[in-house]
């Protein structure tokens, strides 16, 4: 009877499976997030990511039953993501401000706020559905469990586009439906409504 010896080391089999895993996921990553991507597809792959990153939150805010917020802050090109962070035994919410109970969990960065000649894409402005646009500072849009929001337009700029690349998208967040839509185009918010009273 052959008995087999039993060795604590990987075969080669296994580190081939292993190393073209590791591979395909880099790759995989690596396209997702638009590194080393050309200047027209960073601009589409930048809207993309602030799109996953709105849906992310709304998403979370009924996962966890609490505020979720998205700060958008245009003086330093990025966007966050906080969602409710765990409490110790001893805490407790009411001994807290709301951004004290808030952990980021997500961003999406744009250009170099400190060149902006230099920057492929930007964080050009936020236009909430009330008609208010943004365009520096810190934007705040808090999200509720019970699908409350403030819809709102977020427009990203591509300074030097080539011909077929847009200039500007814009990622819109409808509070009706949660749902974030990409236009290749200065998407506006139509004008508030106004009490028929």
């Amino acid at each position: 009877m052959i008995t087999r010896r039993h060795s604590n080391a990987f075969t080669l089999i296994e580190l081939v499976v292993v190393v073209a895993l590791l591979m395909i996921f880099a790759g995989v990553a690596i396209g997702m997030t638009g590194i080393g991507a050309a200047p027209d597809y960073q601009v589409r792959s930048t809207s993309r990511q602030v799109a996953g990153l709105m849906e992310k939150a709304r998403a979370q805010a009924a996962i966890t039953g609490g505020l979720v917020r998205l700060v958008y802050d245009i003086d330093q090109q990025v966007v966050f993501l906080k969602v409710p962070r765990l409490l110790e035994e001893d805490e407790s919410p009411e001994d807290f401000e709301d951004d004290e109970l808030l952990e980021k969990v997500g961003s999406v960065s744009f250009g170099y706020p400190d060149d902006m000649e230099r920057s492929r894409v930007w964080l050009e402005s936020v236009q909430t559905y009330d008609g208010i646009v943004y365009d520096s500072g810190e934007v705040i849009i808090d999200l509720r469990p019970f699908g409350t929001s403030i819809g709102h337009v977020v427009r990203i700029r591509n300074p030097e586009p080539l011909p077929d690349d847009p200039e500007i998208m814009s990622v819109e967040l409808n509070p009706l439906t949660g749902i974030a839509a990409v236009h290749e185009f200065e998407k506006n918010v139509a004008e508030p409504v106004k009490d028929f009273n």
